[in-house]
């Protein structure tokens, strides 16, 4: 199974705004727990569900929480070629260690999508994610698997 993943997109100027946006949307999902730490070239976002004091930092804790890179420099040695659209993407934002948080992904991907339908979801294996695989996966039962399957079998 996949651990990390990308968001794709066809500029390669950094986009402050869709920083903010970014986070926006993790508010909206109830993520109100986060760190940024700005390494230059890249932030490191660190997103999580709030976590009361008497609550242990277990596994179901651990899913409600992921570590996001985004790139903020011009970087033409990060540009990944989609089949699906024949284009060139430059990678924007980087997820690390997935697993277990299939959910969080979709929901965020299906608002992100609303905002860019233009760019890409990438596994950094075979899959490549559009607006519309996120559209038609969301649209259905969810499947926690859902990561893991051809985006054209849904």
């Amino acid at each position: 199974m996949s651990t990390s993943m990308r968001l794709l997109r066809n500029e390669i100027h950094p986009d402050y705004t869709r920083i903010e946006e970014i986070i926006n949307i993790f508010v909206s999902l109830g993520y109100t727990r986060f760190s940024m730490d700005d390494k230059i070239d890249v932030y490191i976002l660190t997103i999580a569900m709030p976590i009361t004091d008497d609550e242990l930092v277990n596994s179901e804790n651990l899913k409600k929480s992921t570590i996001i890179y985004i790139d903020l420099i011009e970087n033409d040695e990060e540009m990944y070629y989609c089949p699906k659209t024949c284009k060139k993407y430059y990678s924007y934002l980087f997820f690390e260690n997935v697993s277990s948080r299939e959910i969080m992904i979709l929901e965020f991907l299906h608002r992100y999508f609303e905002l860019y339908p233009d760019d890409i979801f990438w596994d950094c294996d075979k899959f490549f994610y559009t607006k519309k695989c996120i559209d038609k996966i969301y649209s259905k039962t969810y499947d926690p698997n859902w990561l893991y399957i051809s985006p054209d079998s849904f």
